[in-house]
């Protein structure tokens, strides 16, 4: 078969090709899958430049009215000209009064005690005296469980001495309304009322005490009504945020105001008040014009700025187109915009001075979505390619197969014609040679009798071989089946033998018929089928070794086997299928030495099939083989 060869290599370069073209359109669809990708990065970083050009662009536009904002006073020197309470730090007691109080009251002496006490609480000719007497007084009665004078003693000091301070700065009427509230159970509203003036008292900037004693009393409220607790944390953060603005003026703002508040804005960095537990940074943006006391100062804070710079316009057509962005403090707080997490996909872009305590961060919402789209693309060109390079290869496969098979018939039917030619010759030239003796004359009557005798045998090999071929192309052709009739298997096989006879006596070999039912039959044609029969015995008799060949008709159930079995070489079990394809024997035509043309056991099978059966060979037990048919079995009515 030499055209296999340049076939194959046809076939290699075809699927070499295809395999070239779809390793270039999955590495053209990653390329574009990464371009993809890479322009949406881009245009994320478009986006946060445009932010940061709508922080500068609204910090130059935003108003104060209708944003979160904090109004002050300044003056021109950057002093808080606003109205505060002034909380009078007026003279206190002397040490020695401190320790008169301690003395007495560690010996027990209550009654001494609330004497001096009373004796001070009486002076007219210092406030801050009689205010720390009424104080001590109130702090004595209540650790002696004397609520009435306690109360009493406090009572006073609200009403005569509001602006009292102790030397520390705390206000001694607030102090003591908390008290009052506490020997009272803390009333809601008392205690609504004295936690709003402790926290308006904090945002003047007083100790630490004041502000410890605000937290208690804010706490206490929260526990009682959460409502009210609410709008005074809110109240205090505002002030917080104030306090925090008034401490960051010395770090700049007197110089701003001082040179007449250019542009009527500026940008300030607001200290961290120790007061505030989270003790983060806060930015504002600070607004000022002149008045005729000083300047009224606006603090926007940066989450406003943020907003509007993220409402403008310009950065609403990027969100439109599926992009987002949000600012973010120092700390990491969303200021304004959705917030995003920083991965590979979000851009960071930190804003430039003053506002760079902030940071852009932007994104395209649909690059997951892209990059899903682009891998179901390459999936599919994957998934296609791949079926394309399987099709080639199977197309591939097929078209050599059957390039093998054509080749393989060819050569088959060169072997056939030259076996048949043999076969043909071989009779013709005996019967030939038999007619030519004949025809000179001389020979004997027993000679004639044995040399009519041979032609006749010539000739019947000459007529099966003939039939034999004819009857193979009718069955490959689809012809109709013979006619078919109620073959009794026994009788059948009896007139086989008659047939087989002159065979069996020139190989000298004994034929058996082993005992079996005699109504055994099936629904076939007697001719076809005592062929099949024949051609069994004929290979058994060139391939059994010489041995005698014993002839079996068996019942299988609904089925009914006959069975030529043998004592020869065998067969090779890898054999069993190919010897019944037609044209196949084993070993070389050149070598073979029995005569024949491959075609006996292709026609029994064909036979065999024809009648719904089949044909098959098999070991045999102790050596040799066993060739089977098979058919149906045919019951016989019964009237």
């Amino acid at each position: 078969m030499p055209r296999r060869p340049r076939v194959t290599a046809w076939f290699t370069a075809l699927i070499v090709a295809a395999a070239s073209l779809a390793l270039l359109g999955v590495r053209g669809l990653s390329n574009d899958a990464e371009r993809v990708e890479e322009r949406l990065r881009g245009q994320s970083m478009a986006l946060a430049r445009a932010v940061a050009e709508a922080v500068e662009a609204s910090a130059r536009e935003l108003q104060p009215d209708g944003v979160e904002r904090l109004a002050l006073r300044a003056s021109s020197d950057g002093s808080w000209a606003s109205e505060r309470t002034a909380w009078l730090s007026q003279d206190g007691p002397t040490p020695y009064m401190r320790d008169q109080v301690d003395a007495l009251e560690r010996d027990g002496q209550l009654g001494e005690l609330r004497r001096k006490l009373g004796e001070w609480t009486d002076r007219s000719d210092s406030p801050g005296i009689v205010a720390w007497a009424l104080a001590t007084t109130a702090a004595v009665e209540r650790r002696a469980g004397d609520s009435d004078r306690a109360r009493a003693a406090l009572t006073r000091l609200i009403a005569e001495h509001p602006l009292a301070a102790d030397e520390r700065g705390l206000p001694r009427a607030l102090a003591a309304r908390w008290s009052l509230s506490e020997l009272d159970g803390h009333p809601l509203e008392a205690l609504e009322s004295v936690t709003r003036d402790l926290l308006e008292a904090r945002e003047s900037l007083e100790p630490a005490t004041l502000a410890v004693l605000a937290q208690l009393a804010l706490d206490t409220l929260c526990a009682r009504d959460s409502a009210r607790c609410a709008e005074l944390t809110e109240l205090d953060q505002q002030r917080q945020f104030s306090r925090r603005l008034r401490s960051s003026w010395r770090q700049g703002i007197s110089n701003w105001l001082a040179s007449g508040a250019p542009r009527g804005r500026a940008w300030f960095e607001l200290a961290a008040d120790p007061l505030v537990a989270s003790h983060q940074t806060e930015y504002a943006l600070l607004r000022a014009s002149a008045t005729a006391e000083g300047y009224d100062v606006v603090a926007l804070r940066g989450a406003a700025l943020a907003q509007a710079a993220l409402a403008r316009a310009e950065i609403a057509a990027w969100q439109e187109l599926g992009f987002g962005a949000c600012i973010v403090d120092g700390a990491g707080r969303t200021l304004a915009g959705a917030p995003l997490e920083l991965d590979a996909d979000t851009v960071s872009e930190r804003l430039p001075a003053p506002f760079d305590a902030y940071t852009v961060r932007s994104r395209s919402l649909d690059i997951e979505s892209a990059r899903s789209a682009a891998r179901q693309r390459l999936w599919t060109t994957v998934a296609l390619a791949l079926a394309v390079l399987a099709a080639a290869v199977l197309a591939a496969w097929l078209g050599i197969r059957a390039l093998e098979r054509e080749a393989r018939a060819a050569h088959q039917r060169e072997q056939f014609v030259a076996a048949v030619t043999h076969e043909l010759k071989a009779p013709l030239a005996s019967i030939r040679l038999l007619a030519e003796l004949l025809e000179q004359g001389g020979v004997s009557e027993a000679k004639v009798r044995e040399f009519g005798a041979r032609t006749v045998t010539e000739a019947d090999r000459l007529s099966r071989l003939i039939s034999s071929v004819l009857e193979m192309a009718r069955l490959d052709g689809g012809g109709a089946p013979r006619e078919r009739e109620e073959v009794l298997l026994r009788q059948l096989a009896l007139e086989t033998l008659r047939q087989f006879e002159p065979v069996a006596l020139d190989k000298q070999i004994r034929v058996q018929l082993h005992p079996c039912d005699e109504s055994l039959q099936v629904l076939a044609s007697r001719d076809a089928l005592g062929s099949a029969l024949f051609e069994l015995l004929t290979n058994a008799s060139k391939y059994g070794g010489r041995s005698d060949i014993e002839l079996a008709i068996e019942p299988r159930g609904e089925r009914v086997v006959l069975a030529v079995l043998d004592r020869g070489p065998g067969v090779p079990k890898a054999e069993f299928e190919r010897i019944f394809e037609p044209f196949q024997r084993l070993g070389d035509e050149l070598t073979r030495e029995q005569p024949g043309v491959g075609l006996g056991l292709a026609l029994v099978r064909k036979v065999a099939q024809s009648h719904g059966g089949d044909a098959r060979c098999v070991a045999r037990e102790g050596g040799g083989s066993r060739f089977e048919i098979e058919l149906p079995r045919a019951v016989k009515e019964t009237v």
